[in-house]
């Protein structure tokens, strides 16, 4: 504890003394040594300690500021609200912390971190308060511009997200219009050579010929089958025709057949409302977690819950997988979450990862509709 009645004494610029003594006390000197301005004042805040790095600091010298008011000096007009009532908190017992704008001689101003904590005297009773302050305006420009890399970044990835979208979009309808017309074309072609080759009695003794033609067929339905699968997996056409919960009954039971893991579904009689860019991010993120339910959870069983609100949807998914473990989600899943975590904020949504209540996990995610 700093007696405040006992000025602490230190050689100071230009050969001067503290306090005039010639030898400064223990605790000025830590207080000298350590990366913060300190000051003390008592209870009408007047300093009665000022400390070398608060000199550099603010450019104010000890003797020019001993008995000025602490607020008066360094706090701007429109911040002194703000300390009264935090003064008023010290004199009740109470340290306070926080961020405030102060200014220097010249009165160019920056941002601090001020410490605030009470001082007492040997009985125990409030006699003032000691203050230190730090500058932090390099660390709260490199917030700014980590919060302006972050918000570019996510306009790129939105940005990326919308042009990836409709390119799938654009293809799909090419594969669909453009091969799987000429496909089915062919695949006619074929069917009405054979059935001319029929008619005509044409010579196929050892039916090599109608062999080959019904290859050529199966292979024809095979490529055609193919197409329109990757037709529904670039852009499914139901989600545009008939809406989200209908893309997401078809998804999970599409999932349910091709990995023999059971969907138990709860969702929306009725066809929900919802923007088109918000129900692409929410269904894309859907299939994500199915997806991840196949390559992390070892799951039997999931269960899928689409609920609507007034002004957002909430997509629910649990499985009774292994589980991600504490702290280990991002880590075990990786680019996968980041995706899914970047879609939803893309559409003003989020999305949250929880253990389970029993076991696997639960993923949840809400979207506003609009």
């Amino acid at each position: 504890m700093i007696d405040p009645s006992n000025k602490p004494t230190s050689a100071g610029p230009k050969g001067r003394t503290r306090g005039g003594n010639d030898q400064k006390s223990l605790r000025s000197q830590i207080l000298d040594c350590i990366g913060q301005a300190v000051a003390v004042v008592d209870l009408k805040d007047r300093i009665i300690f000022w400390s070398r790095f608060s000199e550099v600091l603010f450019g104010w010298q000890e003797e020019e500021v001993l008995g000025r008011n602490l607020l008066e000096l360094v706090v701007p007009d429109v911040a002194r609200r703000q300390v009264r009532e935090v003064m008023a908190q010290l004199r009740e017992g109470k340290a306070w912390v926080g961020e405030m704008v102060v200014l220097k001689r010249d009165g160019a101003e920056f941002c601090s971190l001020m410490a605030n904590t009470p001082l007492h005297d040997s009985d125990g009773r409030v006699i003032g308060r000691i203050a230190a302050i730090t500058d932090i305006s390099d660390r709260k420009d490199a917030e700014e511009k980590l919060r302006d890399n972050q918000t570019q970044l996510r306009a790129l990835t939105d940005r990326l997200v919308t042009v990836r979208e409709a390119e799938a979009t654009r293809i799909a309808r090419e594969i669909h219009d453009q091969m799987g017309q000429a496909l089915t074309a062919l695949k006619m072609d074929v069917a009405a050579l054979d059935l001319d080759l029929r008619g005509r009695g044409a010579c196929d003794e050892d039916g090599k010929l109608r062999a080959r033609i019904k290859s050529m067929s199966a292979a024809i339905e095979s490529t055609l089958e193919t197409a329109l699968k990757l037709c529904t997996e670039l852009r499914p056409a139901v989600l545009d025709k008939l809406g989200l919960v209908a893309a997401i009954e078809w998804a999970a039971r599409d999932f349910e057949a091709r990995n023999g893991i059971f969907c138990n579904l709860d969702l929306p009689a009725e066809t929900i409302s919802i923007e088109t860019k918000r129900a692409t991010a929410m269904f894309r993120i859907f299939q994500e977690i199915l997806t991840n339910v196949i390559r992390h959870a070892e799951a039997s069983e999931v269960t899928i819950q689409l609920g609507a609100r007034q002004d957002a949807l909430r997509l629910e998914v649990t499985d009774n997988g292994r589980g991600i473990g504490p702290n280990k989600g991002e880590a075990e899943l990786g680019l996968g979450i980041i995706g899914m975590r970047e879609r939803a904020l893309g559409v003003g949504g989020r999305i949250e990862f929880r253990e389970a209540s029993r076991r696997g996990t639960t993923v949840i995610v809400e979207v506003p509709k609009e």
